[in-house]
C-alpha cells in the first residue's frame, strides 16, 4: 500500500523528474525483493506523475507485472489493457496479459492473446510464444490449431524448449489418430532429455500407444513392458503390452499378461480372461483355451462359440456341438460362424441331412 505522505508528495509535485525516476527506482527495489505491495504502490504513483511517454509505458507494465504477483488479476489486466490502448503493443505485453488471463480462467482470451503475441514476437521468443498458445488450444479443445502452433513453434527453435514441443506435439498427433508421427515426435522427446517420472511415464506410454496404433506392434510391446512396474500406469501399461502382443502374434506373451489381468480381480477380469483364451487357443493349446472360456462369470455368446472350438480342436465333438447350437440358435454376431462350423461337424459325422440342414440356415 503507498503510504499517505507519499500520496500527498506525488499530488503536491506532479512535474517533479526526479520524483518520477526515484518512485521507479524504488518500485524496482521493492520488486527485487518480493515486496510486491510496495512495489505496485511505487509503479502507480509513476504512471500518475510522469510526462514522459517511455516512463509512463514502463510504469503501467511493471505496475501489471507486480498487480499479478499480489494475485490481483483483475487490476492487472486492467494495467495491462491500459498500455495497450495507449502505446504502441509488444509481443512482451501480449505475452504478459495471456498469463493474466489464464489466472482469470480466459481461455479464449489468453488464446487470441498469445497469438498476437506470435504475430509481434521474433526468434527463440516467438516459438516460446507458440508453444504456449498450443497448449491453450489443447485445453480449448483444438486440436487441429494446436497441432499448427507447435508446428510453426518447432521451426522458429525455441531454444530449451525442443523436447517439450515435441512432447506435446506427440500427444496432440495422438488425439488426432495420426499415430506414426506422433510416435516419432515421442520416441524424439524422450531421446531428447529426461522429464520428471510422471511426464516420463506418459510419453512412455502414449509412444506405445501410437506405436500399437500404427501397427509396430514389437516396438510397443517393448515401450510397454518398460512401464508394467510403473505404479500409477502399470495396469494400462499392461493391458497395451498384451494388446500389442495378441495383435503382433506373440500369443504366449498375450495369453501371460492377459491372465495376469484377469487374476487382479478388477472390472475387466472378464475381459482379460476371454483375451487369455484366444491367446491360448491361437498357440494350439486348446485345452487351457477351453479352461480360460470355462471360467468366466457368463460363458455365453463368443465364449460360448470358443469354447465350443476348442473343444471340437479337442475332439470332444458332442461337447462342442451343444455349444454351437446354443449359439447358432441366438441373434449373437457368431451366430452365422457357429451354423457352419456345426453344418461341417455334421458332415465329418456322416449325418448329411442335418449338415444341410444348417448349411441351408448359414445361407
Amino acid at each position: 500500500q503507498a503510504t499517505p505522505h507519499l500520496e500527498l508528495l506525488i499530488l503536491n509535485d506532479p512535474t517533479d523528474r526526479r520524483l518520477e525516476q526515484s518512485l521507479l527506482l524504488v518500485g524496482h527495489g521493492y520488486r527485487a525483493t518480493g515486496r510486491h505491495g510496495r512495489a505496485a504502490a511505487s509503479f502507480r504513483a509513476a504512471s500518475r506523475i510522469t510526462t514522459h511517454a517511455e516512463s509512463r509505458r514502463l510504469s503501467l507494465f511493471y505496475l501489471g507485472e507486480s498487480l499479478y504477483a499480489l494475485g490481483d488479476y483483475t487490476a492487472a489486466l486492467s494495467a495491462y489493457r491500459e498500455l495497450e490502448r495507449e502505446y504502441e503493443p509488444s509481443w512482451r505485453l501480449y505475452f504478459a496479459l495471456a498469463q493474466t488471463q489464464l489466472q482469470l480462467e480466459d481461455l479464449p482470451g489468453a488464446a487470441a492473446s498469445l497469438a498476437r503475441a506470435a504475430e509481434l514476437g521474433d526468434g527463440a521468443w516467438r516459438g516460446r510464444v507458440r508453444y504456449w498458445l498450443g497448449r491453450v488450444l489443447v485445453a480449448l479443445g483444438d486440436y487441429p490449431a494446436a497441432l499448427e502452433a507447435y508446428s510453426l513453434a518447432l521451426a522458429d527453435s525455441p531454444a530449451g524448449l525442443e523436447a517439450e514441443v515435441l512432447y506435446e506435439r506427440g500427444l496432440v498427433l495422438c488425439a488426432l489418430n495420426d499415430y506414426a508421427e506422433a510416435a516419432d515426435n515421442l520416441r524424439d522427446a524422450l531421446g531428447w532429455k529426461e522429464f520428471e517420472p510422471e511426464r516420463d511415464a506418459v510419453a512412455r506410454y502414449y509412444l506405445a500407444y501410437a506405436l500399437y496404433r500404427a501397427g509396430e506392434h514389437a516396438a510397443a510391446e517393448s515401450v510397454a513392458a518398460g512401464l508394467a512396474d510403473d505404479p500409477r500406469w502399470g495396469e494400462a501399461a499392461r493391458w497395451l503390452l498384451a494388446e500389442a502382443a495378441y495383435a503382433g502374434g506373440d500369443y504366449a506373451v498375450g495369453a501371460e499378461v492377459f491372465t495376469l489381468l484377469a487374476g487382479s480381480g478388477g472390472r475387466d477380469a472378464d475381459v482379460a480372461m476371454f483375451k487369455a483364451g484366444l491367446c491360448r487357443y491361437l498357440q494350439g493349446d486348446y485345452r487351457a483355451a477351453e479352461g480360460c472360456f470355462a471360467a468366466l462369470a457368463e460363458p455365453a455368446g463368443p465364449a460360448a462359440y470358443w469354447r465350443g472350438m476348442a473343444l471340437l480342436r479337442q475332439g470332444r465333438t458332442d461337447e462342442a456341438a451343444g455349444l454351437l447350437e446354443e449359439v447358432a440358435d441366438g441373434a449373437g454376431e457368431l451366430a452365422d460362424d457357429a451354423l457352419l462350423e456345426l453344418a461341417r461337424l455334421f458332415y465329418r459325422k456322416g449325418e448329411p441331412a442335418r449338415a444341410v440342414e444348417r448349411f441351408s440356415e448359414y445361407l
